[in-house]
């Protein structure tokens, strides 16, 4: 979550348009994954090991990390942007967009992962944007 943190929220709290820094947050945390290994998604979910107080953090953390993608959605809806959608739900929807490559996604699938992140990108904002 450091990493995330590091690599993805302090950057994209320069980005002042909402729509951009959506983008943004979807690609650098792909970029990410990509960098780190793909495999830490599927752990994120795995936390029972974890104690009480370190599994509190951890789901604290990413309640923030939605926050983040809530904002720049109510920040959307306010431009008249986003579709008449449930601004929670859709987050989390693309938050499992970007974890659920993980699940299938290998070198041997034959897509990059230039082609994968932006194709990613474009599927999570049209599916919210107007």
């Amino acid at each position: 979550m450091d990493g995330v943190e590091r690599d993805v929220i302090e950057p994209v709290k320069q980005v002042e348009d909402p729509e951009e820094r959506l983008r943004k947050i979807i690609r650098l945390h792909l970029r990410r994954l990509f960098e780190n290994g793909l495999e830490f998604a599927l752990l994120f979910p795995e936390r029972r090991h974890l104690e009480p107080a370190q599994q509190e953090a951890v789901v604290q953390r990413g309640k923030n990390y939605l926050g983040l993608i809530c904002v720049a959605m109510r920040e959307l809806a306010d431009q008249g942007k986003l579709q008449d959608l449930d601004i929670n739900i859709a987050a989390v929807h693309i938050l499992q967009t970007i974890t659920g490559i993980a699940r299938w996604y290998t070198k041997d699938t034959g897509i990059s992962e230039d082609h994968l992140v932006e194709q990613t990108v474009n599927f999570n904002m049209s599916a919210i944007l107007k």
